[in-house]
Formats: C-alpha cells, structure tokens, sequence
C-alpha cells in the first residue's frame, strides 16, 4: 500500500483488513490480544507480548511475536526483561513508549537499543518525545499535528441583537447592549467543544466568540466591517494551536483528533 512495507493497529479487526488488501506487509498488533490467537496465526499478524505468560503462549504456538517494555507509564508491556528472554527466536522486535520528557530518556534508549542490538532484534521507540531524545526509529504521536493543521470557516449569515435578548442554546449569553452577530459555519460537528470560548480572527482581527456553540454553527461579536463570505480563522496563522487549545479547553490528542 503506497510502499509502505509495514503497519501498527489497536485492533485485530483492522489488522485483519489490512492482511485481506495485501498479503506481504508486516502487521504490528499492539495491546493485550492473545484471545484472538487464531485469527494472529490465520492472518500472520504479528501480536505484541505484555506479560511473561504471553511470550510462553506465543512461543508454544511458535507465533513471531513483539515485545513491549514498560518503561513506567504501567500501560502495557513487561516492567523487567532478562536477556535469557531475548535469546527467544520468536520475538522478532521490542519496543517502549515513552510517557514524559524527562533526561531518563536518554538511558531508556540506551538499554533497549542496546539489547536489540546485541541479540539481533528490531527496535523502535514510541511517543512524540523521544523525537527529541533519538535517530532510532519512533512512532511519533501528538507531533504530527504540530503547525500541520488549520480549521476556517466563513461567515454565512449577520444578524442584528437588541439590548436584552439571548444568544444561542439554553439563552447563556444575554446582549448588554444592541450588537451584531455574525454566524459562523464552523461548530462541535467540526471538532471544537460546544463550550469552546475565546476568540477567531476575521481579516486579521479578533473577534468573541458569544453562546454556546452550536453542531454546525458558532456566533461571533462582529463589527460593521465584517461581511458575508469572511474567512474565520478558528486555528491557523493569527489562532496559533497555543490559542486554541487554550480556547477549547481540550488537550492537542483530544482536540486535533476530532477536526474535520
């Protein structure tokens, strides 16, 4: 598939389509997923083992298999590996996935490459920070949505509030005087909160966002200049992800997962 030689999923299902669309890339099974060990062995998938009792059955069933090491984030992955474990013809790679930046790091990298090394097995480390703490092979998390991503939409409609009247769903928002509201096509549908506030930069201004915002719409405080068929920026160059992660009260795997 696009020479990509190899893949890692959370679930069998998914594994399994892979396998059924090309039958001759590697397939990398995370997780604790030995109750579908004849699917593993059917498909040639390759499972991840998490515990000892997990390298014993794969072993016995002579599965290839990946070893994953907890390096403290108490997920997933056995906490000590000797290298009697190692010398095991059936593990095939190891991997960690580091949790936080910290200068340990550093001796994490260390022990695992140079286990894998010594022993001949594949390696790769996970989470967006080891990208600052290596060249070995990662899997990059969080950091590919960094400065990768934007969200815009357009005013579609303008309406004018009187002093007094309400805004929005469940009326939270009451004008303190007469205003003009430019509706937004941008709302929850498109991954923000429905109780994201803050503001969205229209022709390089900043405007407040007002109410609760709506499936697929958001209601913005707008002056005379704005008009009809304005871009909104919700993020991109003036909203940075800073802004509208502060905004949508929602962390960066939460929030730039859900945009569409």
């Amino acid at each position: 598939i696009n020479n990509i030689l190899s893949y890692a999923v959370n679930d069998i299902n998914e594994a399994i389509k892979l396998r059924k669309i090309n039958a001759d890339i590697n397939i990398l099974l995370f997780g604790y997923q030995n109750s579908y060990i004849e699917d593993i062995r059917l498909y040639n998938i390759i499972p991840t083992a998490n515990t000892i009792e997990e390298i014993d059955l794969y072993t016995k069933n002579n599965i290839s298999f990946s070893l994953e090491i907890d390096t403290g984030m108490n997920r997933f992955g056995v906490k000590k590996i000797n290298e009697e474990i190692l010398k095991n013809p059936n593990i095939i790679e190891i991997y960690t996935h580091l949790y936080k930046d910290s200068k340990q790091n550093y001796k994490i990298i260390d022990y695992i490459s140079n286990l894998a090394l010594k022993y001949n097995k594949k390696f790769h480390i996970g989470g967006s920070v080891a990208y600052y703490y290596t060249d070995y092979p990662i899997r990059i998390g969080k950091i590919v949505y960094s400065d990768a991503l934007s969200l815009y939409g357009e005013i579609v409609f303008i309406k004018n509030v009187k002093k007094g009247e309400t805004i929005g769903y469940d009326g939270i928002y009451k004008a303190k005087r007469n205003i003009t509201i430019g509706i937004c096509d941008i709302g929850y549908y498109n991954g923000i909160r429905s109780t994201y506030s803050g503001k969205v930069s229209i022709n390089d201004k900043f405007y407040q966002i007002v109410g609760r915002v709506c499936m697929n719409q958001m209601f913005i405080l707008i002056d005379s200049t704005i008009k009809i068929g304005d871009k909104v920026e919700v993020l991109g160059h003036n909203v940075t992800e800073k802004l509208f992660l502060l905004q949508n009260l929602s962390s960066i795997y939460e929030s730039f997962l859900l945009i569409r």
